[in-house]
């Protein structure tokens, strides 16, 4: 047209589809009133004039006065609930497929006015189908945010943690490995010790992705981990002066499986151990416990992302993005390094000063959580095939009923399982360190 106004029309009726000069003939009416912005649940899309940072999660730009919760498939009903658990309204099925933005006004949705939206929030969305229903969670956040994509889309899955950096010491998943170490380090040979401690957490608390996990972002998360871990062997190889090693290709293997997204989205698995009161299986896990100085330099690290962690959110509730996104950038520096990427030794050391962690052995560079996750899973390896050099010395060989590598693999059995689980949940901050947005 000569005016330039941007038209939208309704195909409302079909009056032909099989004319003999092989064209189809409609009924089109323009639609009075457009489609402003919305997220679209179950549609062709996403979202529609929205920032999308992945399925669940967007940003609303500026000049959005409102936006609309859009069911796209007309067959089923869909409620929309505010974070606190109020009913924000219905979307009412009509029979007929939504393809936004071509839609009447009375097939918009739920209404949600931005000046209501005084920080980001976390909306539950239901759609209902005969007597089967799904939900998930939708994250909105401010105009504001459009300069921290990044920080938003960290943020919203962390979030999910909002409990666990909450909880007492005692059941800190945090203090994962400082519990351990206690539990190691208090073992005593011929005493019926008490059960290994279970890491079972609860699926609540660790499955930070929803009760509908984002696909996008878990491929994503597969993708960005797996090449990161790929990476990190050749950068493994070097801090330790090797040309090759078996040992840092199962450990990277291992590693790989236990940082699995699709694993931990849904489930977190306990450990439930035995008793241990064999002498030869002490020695090592009681030196495991007390002075094995990377487990310890780890217990070190968890501690202080959980302060990064409840930062982040503390941000994200304040609606601070410029303070959200530097807890992220601390978090990032401390689990990953500041260039995950990078194959140049150099480019993934840091200082632990810089956070305010002791440096258990400063005559030694200082790498981020994950390469000292990588390195314990390493000399695991080597020491089941060479034995642990704790069971060196006359005086100890004399008393083991075996040779040292069957008791270091006796002892390691033990160790291993329990520290897989730390490793696991690393995983997990891993992952939330190296996402991107879409």
């Amino acid at each position: 047209m000569s005016t330039g106004k941007e038209w939208f029309f309704l195909p409302d009726r079909w009056l032909a589809l099989d004319e003999a000069d092989r064209k189809t003939y409609g009924e089109f009416k323009p639609l009075t009133s457009t489609y402003s912005a919305g997220v679209v649940v179950e549609g062709d899309r996403n979202s529609y004039n929205l920032t999308e940072l992945s399925k669940t999660v967007f940003i609303v730009p500026l000049g959005v006065a409102e936006f609309y919760f859009t069911c796209g498939d007309g067959t089923k009903a869909m409620a929309v609930y505010r974070e606190n658990g109020t009913l924000l309204g219905w979307h009412n099925a009509s029979g007929k497929k939504r393809v936004v933005p071509y839609i009447p006004e009375n097939e918009w949705g739920v209404k949600f006015k931005t000046a209501d939206l005084t920080r980001p929030e976390r909306f539950k969305v239901k759609v209902f189908s005969g007597n089967s229903q799904t939900e998930q969670w939708i994250w909105i956040f401010p105009a504001h945010w459009s300069t921290y994509p990044q920080a938003a889309l960290r943020a919203s899955l962390l979030f999910g943690l909002k409990n666990e950096v909450n909880r007492a010491e005692e059941s800190n998943i945090f203090y994962s490995a400082k519990r351990i170490r206690e539990y190691l380090a208090g073992l005593r040979a011929d005493v019926v010790n008490a059960s290994l401690p279970s890491l079972q957490y609860g699926v609540n608390s660790l499955s930070i992705f929803g009760p509908s996990p984002d696909s996008l972002i878990q491929d994503t998360l597969s993708t960005l981990v797996e090449q990161y871990l790929e990476n990190q062997e050749g950068v493994i190889l070097r801090i330790l002066g090797l040309l090759t090693s078996e040992a840092v290709s199962e450990a990277i293997g291992l590693l790989t499986t236990l940082y699995d997204a699709y694993r931990w989205a849904t489930e977190f698995p306990a450990i439930l151990g035995t008793s241990v009161s064999e002498v030869y299986k002490v020695v090592l896990l009681n030196h495991l416990g007390e002075s094995d100085r990377t487990f310890r330099q780890i217990d070190l690290l968890l501690r202080k992302a959980k302060e990064f962690v409840a930062e982040t959110i503390r941000c994200l509730e304040a609606n601070d993005a410029q303070g959200c996104n530097e807890a992220l950038r601390k978090l990032k520096t401390l689990v990953v390094g500041n260039n995950p990427t990078s194959n140049t030794l150099n480019d993934h050391q840091i200082d632990y000063g810089n956070f305010g962690i002791e440096d258990l052995d400063p005559g030694l560079p200082d790498y981020p959580l994950a390469i000292l996750i990588a390195e314990e899973m390493v000399a695991t390896q080597n020491w089941r095939d060479k034995g642990h050099p704790v069971y060196v010395g006359d005086e100890l060989l004399s008393i083991l009923p075996y040779d040292k590598v069957t008791c270091t693999n006796a002892a390691l059995d033990i160790f291993e399982s329990l520290f897989r689980e730390i490793a696991e949940f690393a995983g997990i901050l891993v992952n939330l360190c190296l996402l991107e947005p879409l």
